[in-house]
């Protein structure tokens, strides 16, 4: 069991060869159904997180356990686990296979976000590039 728990929060071994690119400005939606609950950016090789004006103004869906200021604006040299959780083991043979398809980067955070991060099976929301 503890395990299980321990496993939740470290990164599979491997995503430790992945990398922040700080040659890339991007921003990501973070929505659950019709609601906006914030973006991630990422700015000279800093990520930054902060709520939607929408979601700081509603009370029914809670905050993110990473992120529990709604006010708070969330910067780091390193991506949240909440984000890293999203992407799959990248040993997997499928998964190998999707990068080399897509002619992908397998060490860019930002184009391994964007090709498997949409949808988790951790969590409803929805992680889309916005540009």
């Amino acid at each position: 069991m503890l395990n299980k728990f321990i496993n939740i929060f470290t990164k599979p071994e491997s995503l430790n060869k992945i990398k922040t690119p700080d040659n890339i400005n991007v921003i990501f939606k973070l929505h659950f159904k019709d609601l906006t609950i914030g973006y991630l950016s990422l700015n000279n090789g800093k990520w930054n997180f902060k709520y939607s004006t929408e979601f700081i103004n509603q009370d029914l869906v809670k905050p993110l356990i990473n992120f529990p200021d709604k006010l708070k604006e969330y910067n780091s040299e390193d991506l949240w686990p909440f984000f890293i959780s999203r992407l799959p083991g990248l040993d997997r043979p499928e998964i190998k296979a999707q990068i080399k398809k897509n002619n992908i980067d397998e060490e860019n955070e930002v184009e391994l976000l964007n090709l498997f991060a949409k949808k988790s099976i951790s969590n409803p929301f929805i992680l889309e590039l916005q540009s």
